[in-house]
C-alpha cells in the first residue's frame, strides 16, 4: 500500500510539472505587418530632444492584467526576453545581472499608460505583462524592436 501511494503521488509530481510547462506560455510582442493584434494599438512617437513618448493599452479582455517596465543594462538578445521571474520574485538574484530596473506600470482608467523615457532607455526596456488569465500566458512587449522600426 505505501508503495501505491509513493507511486501515485510522484506520478502527480511529474504530470503537474508537465502540466505547468504547458500553461505558462511566453509570447513576444514585436513590430509587426500583420494590420491586426496588439501591436498595432502601442504607439511611439518622439518627444522633444531624445526622448520617447510610449502609449501602451492594455492587452484587450484582461482585466486582471498588471505590467512591469523592465529596464537593462542592454538590449537583450532574443530567446532572453522573457521577464517572468524578475517581475514575480522581485527579490531574487537569479537572471538579473544585466538588470537596471523592474517597476510596476500604472494605466489610467481608459486602458492606457504613457511612459515618457529617453531613447537610450527605451533602447534596453521591456513591458512585461502578467496576470491570472489566458491560461497563465506571460507576454513581453520589445521595446527595442519597435524602436528600429520607428522612422
Amino acid at each position: 500500500m505505501k508503495n501505491a501511494i509513493v507511486i501515485a503521488a510522484l506520478s502527480l509530481c511529474i504530470a503537474s510539472n508537465s502540466l505547468f510547462a504547458i500553461i505558462d506560455v511566453f509570447v513576444e510582442i514585436g513590430p509587426s505587418e500583420n494590420p491586426e493584434g496588439y501591436h498595432t494599438k502601442l504607439q511611439l512617437e518622439k518627444y522633444g530632444e531624445g526622448n520617447i513618448l510610449l502609449t501602451l493599452p492594455k492587452i484587450d479582455g484582461n482585466s486582471d492584467l498588471e505590467a512591469w517596465l523592465v529596464v537593462c543594462e542592454k538590449a537583450r538578445g532574443e530567446g532572453r526576453r522573457n521577464f517572468r521571474y524578475e517581475v514575480h520574485w522581485p527579490e531574487s538574484k537569479a537572471n538579473k545581472q544585466d538588470i537596471n530596473l523592474v517597476t510596476p506600470i500604472k494605466f489610467e482608467e481608459k486602458g492606457f499608460a504613457k511612459i515618457q523615457m529617453t531613447r537610450d532607455m527605451a533602447f534596453r526596456s521591456y513591458i512585461v505583462f502578467v496576470g491570472h488569465f489566458d491560461d497563465g500566458t506571460f507576454y513581453t512587449v520589445d521595446l527595442p524592436g519597435f524602436l528600429k522600426e520607428m522612422k
